[in-house]
């Protein structure tokens, strides 16, 4: 059961509605299951297993992989292997190289090389581990523009001989 607070007009913290899985059964049987509807129960229940059934069925699909990859204890070589197939299977959509510089930084993998590889943005490599997350959180609820703009508070902007997202 997912348990939230938010803050009022008046700055005074109050209770929101808890969810569970449950409550959207009937929800998920009429729209079939679908990657849509398993991240909207997702997002308001945080229940691992219903992002897992998500991914387990719907492995390819963008919007299921940056959850995913934020959020499931994936080994590494998974999230590598999922990076290189967003970037396979959909070559305009830059979050496979997203994804896949952010899990070389923290392997551990120095600037150089991640920097090497062309797809991958170039201030990965200077984000250390707590801000690779905070990154992650803001490309799935604001998009990459919003990220980009917020790496750059920390590094600048892109070198002129390095191509930006």
């Amino acid at each position: 059961m997912r348990k939230a607070c938010a803050t009022n007009k008046e700055g005074e913290n109050s209770e929101l509605e808890t969810f569970t899985v449950d409550q959207f059964t009937a929800y998920l049987e009429r729209h079939q299951r679908t990657a849509p509807s398993l991240l909207a129960v997702w997002n308001l229940t945080k229940d691992q297993a219903v992002l897992r059934e998500a991914f387990e069925k719907f492995p390819g699909d963008p919007s299921v992989v940056l959850p995913a990859f934020q959020h499931l204890d994936l080994p590494a070589e998974k999230k590598l292997s999922l990076a290189a197939r967003l970037e396979q299977e959909h070559p305009r959509n830059s979050l496979g190289p997203v994804l896949a510089g952010v899990q070389m930084a923290k392997d551990g993998q120095n600037a150089e090389a991640i920097e090497s590889n062309d797809a991958v943005p170039w201030h990965l490599s200077r984000l250390d581990e707590p801000r690779l997350d905070l990154y992650l959180q803001i490309l799935e609820h604001r998009g990459q523009r919003e990220a980009l703009k917020w790496a750059e508070t920390y590094h600048g902007p892109a070198p002129k001989n390095t191509a930006s997202p």
